[in-house]
């Protein structure tokens, strides 16, 4: 029974976030600016006192700022958010094409593929901000609901066996 609890409150998740979209990338823009706040600020009480190198305060006040700015403007926080989505694709798209260097057969190009469609996405990502957001929360629902089903089915099945 908690199994299908849990089915019906994913389906419920992912059906809000597919209703109210702008209201999901608030929440999630205001989680990473706390996430910011929050490690920028154990990053520099960790350099004053643990003694570390100057380099961890600086990249602590500078991620505090970040997230206080994310808290201050939402709309700061979603762009902080698309940035980082299209960063980080476009990172890991260059890392997936310098393992296709030094690989061989077909694993060199599904690696090229990969890579290559990991780096236009994220520069895509980069133009068009929007266009990640709306992906994540498209993503985030769908994912949620199916995972929804799956937990229902899961927990038919536990009824079936009699578990």
């Amino acid at each position: 029974m908690v199994e299908a609890a849990l089915g019906f409150l994913w389906i419920v998740l992912g059906v809000a976030v597919l209703a109210w979209p702008e209201a999901t990338i608030r929440v999630v823009a205001v989680l990473l600016g706390l996430g910011l706040l929050a490690v920028g600020v154990i990053r520099v009480l960790l350099g004053l006192v643990a003694g570390r190198r100057l380099g961890s305060i600086v990249v602590g006040v500078v991620l505090a700022v970040g997230g206080v700015l994310c808290l201050a403007d939402v709309a700061t926080g979603k762009g902080a958010l698309a940035f980082l989505v299209a960063a980080l694709w476009v990172i890991d798209g260059a890392a997936e094409l310098v393992l296709a260097v030094g690989a061989r057969g077909s694993d060199r190009i599904w690696l090229f593929v990969v890579g290559g469609l990991t780096v236009v996405a994220g520069i895509a990502f980069l133009v068009w901000p929007q266009l990640s957001l709306a992906s994540i929360v498209l993503t985030i629902s769908i994912a949620a609901i199916v995972i929804g089903f799956c937990q229902i089915g899961f927990a038919a099945s536990l009824r079936r066996s009699g578990a």
